[in-house]
């Protein structure tokens, strides 16, 4: 755990203070690799939603082969270096702060559209929807990754952005009936991981008011083991709004200048929420050592 704890550490190091690294997360390769592989069989078969599975293990199995050959004793650094570099490649691919930084800073005519291709495919209607949509990028972006990171390692991590890539694309790489069979897949990734943000949002803001909007969202969701893409945003928005109230801010108008206090302070919890994470790690790490 603490050889997890160390990759995870320098890699959020790397991302946030060498951005000029982040030009080296391109997955180019995934859409040659999808046609070189639908030229290979039949339209049948490819047009199979569950031929997608066959796209994504080979890339993970080669990446679970490279991992296991230098996670032996008299390789340790290399394997560590490669966990590094997988986990960092997985990690965004975008950097979330200075998304958020450009949404601030945007016009607030223009605010919600750059908003909107920064976070989302939908127009934000008002501020606290907007923050909504800062969690989920976070979820996507960050935890997703760490957290199939720590359960299966470097595989995990990239299964996740491999999911995440298919799941969300509009260019077309795989068929209709390929890309359902991924958002189920990702539905399923993303769920503990849900779970654990929308806890840590209520450690790291108000217990009881992000407790009250969880409750509230499982219940309209369908139940707690609901696959449910809305729990993050709903969860961050209500400890967002939560901490506005302390203040006495409003967070509705997107185009308010309240809404630079909205946006940061979403940026801020999922800071808050990421240390939470950490802390849990360590916690975990430091048991392992003194067992």
């Amino acid at each position: 755990m603490t050889y997890v704890l160390v990759t995870i550490l320098l890699v959020q190091v790397l991302s946030h203070f060498a951005p000029d690294l982040t030009r080296l997360r391109r997955f180019e390769w995934f859409p040659a690799w999808a046609g070189w592989l639908s030229r290979r069989v039949d339209a049948e078969a490819w047009n199979n939603g569950y031929t997608v599975l066959a796209l994504l293990l080979v890339p993970l199995v080669l990446v679970g082969l490279v991992q296991a050959l230098l996670d032996t004793p008299m390789h340790g650094l290399p394997g560590f270096l490669f966990a590094v570099v997988v986990l960092f490649y997985a990690w965004g691919p975008r950097d979330l702060d200075r998304d958020v930084e450009a949404a601030v800073s945007a016009d607030p005519v223009d605010r919600p559209l750059v908003v909107r291709s920064a976070f989302g495919r939908d127009v934000p209607g008002s501020a606290l929807a907007a923050a909504g949509l800062v969690g989920r990028a976070a979820q996507r972006r960050w935890f997703g990754p760490l957290f199939w990171f720590v359960v299966l390692g470097p595989v995990g991590a990239l299964l996740y952005r491999l999911a995440d890539l298919v799941a969300h694309d509009d260019n077309g790489v795989v068929p209709a009936e390929q890309q359902a069979v991924v958002q189920r897949l990702q539905a399923i990734l993303d769920w503990p991981v849900a779970a654990l943000i929308a806890l840590g949002t209520a450690i790291a803001t108000d217990f009881d008011s992000v407790l009250q909007a969880w409750r509230r969202r499982v219940a309209q969701a369908g139940g707690v083991f609901t696959f449910d893409a809305l729990l993050v945003p709903v969860v961050l928005a209500a400890g967002v709004r939560a901490d506005l109230e302390e203040e006495g801010a409003d967070g509705e108008g997107l185009g308010y200048p309240e809404a630079d206090a909205v946006l940061r302070d979403a940026l801020n919890i999922v800071w808050r929420v990421l240390i939470v994470w950490m802390a849990i790690l360590a916690l975990v790490a430091l048991a392992s050592l003194l067992a």
